[in-house]
């Protein structure tokens, strides 16, 4: 009889702080269902905005007009980044390589959670640096794709980051990327590259060998 009287004792007295705690909680699922429902109406506004871009003249410029109207209103989703991808190569083919690496930097930002596609942007970055002939920059970019733990592919960055070096003249730091390729890779295309580059760089008295 005791326990229950302490017991309904206790439910009196913090009742109050039951019923905020109840309340706080049905408003936090309330609120995490409205927000997904609202994330699942962009991403379906999203998705039929590029379906009409992509109807429009290949590369025209209604194209692009539709394509930075999706990536300025729905850039969060994944037809938003598919915009950034397309709107991207788009402007690299024509040569606008300063409108591309600006699509290509977003796209690395907004893809921090999604390893592959964060990893293709930054060398999406990387290429576009290059081709205006910022080689320094590319050679960074691509060592900071090689530097994120869940590139899968790390060899491949690392020797491109070391192929910009050379074309700065670096040598010194192309052979030491292209000796940490050597000793910290499998048998692959990157390792037998990097052994061909380092023949070639000794043979003509680039390095010391």
């Amino acid at each position: 009889m005791s326990w229950t009287v302490h017991a309904l004792t206790f439910i009196r007295d913090n009742l109050k702080i039951l019923s905020w705690a109840v309340t706080i909680a049905v408003v936090f699922f309330i609120a995490i269902a409205i927000t997904s429902r609202v994330h699942a109406y962009r991403s379906d506004q999203a998705v039929k905005a590029l379906y009409e871009a992509q109807k429009r003249g290949e590369g025209s410029s209604e194209q692009q007009n539709a394509l930075k109207d999706i990536i300025d209103h729905y850039s969060g989703t994944a037809a938003g980044r598919e915009a950034m991808i397309v709107l991207g190569n788009q402007l690299y083919k024509k040569g606008d390589f300063a409108g591309a690496l600006e699509q290509f930097e977003k796209l690395a930002k907004k893809n921090k959670g999604n390893s592959l596609l964060k990893i293709a942007a930054l060398h999406s970055v990387a290429a576009t640096q290059r081709a205006m002939g910022h080689i320094e920059d590319a050679a960074k970019t691509y060592l900071a794709a090689a530097d994120d733990s869940r590139n899968l592919n790390k060899s491949q960055s690392l020797y491109q980051a070391a192929r910009c070096y050379e074309d700065v003249k670096q040598y010194g730091e192309a052979e030491k990327i292209y000796r940490k390729i050597i000793e910290s890779s499998e048998e692959g295309d990157a390792k037998s590259l990097s052994e061909e580059r380092l023949l070639w760089l000794t043979a003509n008295g680039s390095i010391s060998g």
